[in-house]
């Protein structure tokens, strides 16, 4: 019997003692958390938002030097040093880090990560898609690896390659997944119209459709490549639909209802599309387009009367726009029976057979010009912005 309760006695200290020595653990992290080493990390994460990269890196280092097991913390500071631009001591920070053995896997893949973009930033592509693909080996159901791995192929237009990370995506976060893998295969497909892959171009474009239905940027990538095939009714169809899907894409939709015009005859389904999407009463941004349009199509009547007024609503909409300008010019001329020098007769005759817009498309996310319709901005990769 005394065995027993000697027994007894040791099982219950061991389980005391493991208590206590839990408890005193808590109690020394819980005063840590709120001790110094704490404050430096909160200062840090406070110049982080302030957008003061010095101080944080500082306020970082600081950190380190108090607590140095804390992986997280040196993958802040290395993160920042890449913010201002310290690529070699950021790298050494991200080197030891992956160093060390039995590293949390969520710890591992966002230091792959961020050295994926220190090596992007330094124009080592190679390097940066390897530690993408590491890091998204290192914890695949982490999101961010897989962005920036289809970011950057996106970047070098390796379109297959980034449509693969795209569907990885959609297994992690499937809206946001599909969307972007319906985007890139708009912009494969834009590619294949260009190549004269029309039948590919459509494989692509209906799966975008299809995937995303209110993506209007697919049915034009659909028209186009129909278009190239021939079938125009089905690629007439596929651009109406497009702009009623999203009214700044009308003018776009309106240059290849025209072009399929002059292979018919049949202007008059042009004009009439037309002047109801500006019977709607688009934005001034993209009205004044189909307005210009509406002009010239009456100028080219000799309907004197229909183009003065499409040119009162179209200096309303575009008071500055050269195009406004030009237009005015040839009505006076039309008006006035053609009274005019011979230099400025044949600048209104050059003006006539040029485009009828001459105003850029401009980026409302960073402003760039562009003298076409792009999906997406080659400089701040902002998604339909130009208008």
């Amino acid at each position: 019997m005394s065995f027993f309760w000697l027994l007894l006695g040791l099982i219950a200290g061991l389980v005391i003692g493991t208590l206590a020595a839990s408890g005193t653990l808590r109690w020394q992290r819980g005063r840590r958390r709120s001790g110094p080493y704490r404050q430096r990390v909160d200062a840090a994460l406070a110049h982080v938002a302030a957008g003061d990269h010095a101080a944080a890196r500082e306020a970082l280092r600081e950190a380190t030097q108090l607590e140095s097991g804390d992986d997280a913390i040196f993958l802040l500071l290395g993160e920042e040093m890449r913010q201002t631009g310290d690529y070699s001591r950021a790298e050494k920070i991200f080197d030891v880090v992956l160093a060390r053995r039995e590293l949390d896997p969520g710890i591992r893949s966002t230091c792959l990560l961020l050295r994926g973009r220190l090596m992007e930033d330094q124009g080592r592509h190679d390097e940066a898609l390897e530690a993408y693909r590491q890091a998204i080996e290192a914890a695949p159901d982490r999101v961010p690896p897989v962005v920036a791995l289809g970011r950057l192929h996106s970047r070098f237009r390796r379109w297959e390659e980034a449509i693969e990370s795209a569907d990885k995506l959609q297994r992690l976060a499937p809206e946001r997944g599909r969307l972007v893998a319906a985007r890139r295969r708009v912009l494969l497909a834009r590619e294949k119209v260009a190549e004269g892959d029309a039948k590919g171009a459509v494989e692509l474009a209906r799966k975008a459709a299809a995937d995303v239905p209110d993506l209007a940027a697919a049915q034009v990538a659909l028209g186009d490549a129909l278009y190239q095939l021939g079938k125009v009714a089905p690629a007439r169809e596929a651009w109406i639909q497009a702009a009623t899907l999203a009214p700044w894409l009308v003018p776009a939709s309106l240059d290849r209802l025209e072009s399929l015009a002059s292979a018919t005859g049949d202007r008059e389904s042009v004009r009439h599309f037309a002047t109801a999407e500006a019977d709607k009463g688009l934005d001034p941004d993209v009205g004044w387009r189909v307005l210009a349009w509406l002009t010239d199509e009456a100028l080219r009547r000799d309907a004197l009367g229909e183009a003065r007024r499409w040119c009162r609503e179209l200096e309303a909409a575009a008071p500055r726009s050269a195009t406004t300008a030009r237009l005015w010019a040839r009505l006076a001329a039309a008006e006035d029976g053609m009274q005019a020098g011979s230099t400025l007769l044949e600048l209104l005759h050059r003006w006539q057979e040029e485009p009828i817009w001459i105003d850029p498309w401009v980026c409302r996310s960073c402003g760039r010009e562009s003298e076409q319709l792009e999906w997406r901005c080659p400089r701040c990769q902002a998604w339909e912005s130009f208008r």
